[in-house]
């Protein structure tokens, strides 16, 4: 997971509100940004609601993305 969190294994630019699978280990939000759907293995609960700032990291087995609004780049494990 280390080399992906420095993005050696590359990464997806989201940017719109379309759904995102995939599999990666950190979100940096690079603008204010609020979800719709997240999935991180391990985790339950629900961040709807919730707008993260930019420059926020979330970390973890992270295999689905959709974004209310804002942008995000998200780091493939």
């Amino acid at each position: 997971m280390l080399e992906g969190e420095f993005g050696k294994h590359g990464g997806l630019v989201i940017d719109d509100t379309s759904a995102h699978t995939g599999n990666w280990c950190k979100i940096t939000i690079t603008e204010s940004a609020a979800f719709t759907t997240l999935t991180i293995g391990g985790y339950t609960g629900t961040i709807t609601g919730i707008t993260f700032s930019a420059n926020t990291k979330i970390r973890g087995d992270i295999t689905a993305i959709t974004l209310a609004s804002g942008s995000c780049i998200a780091n493939t494990a």
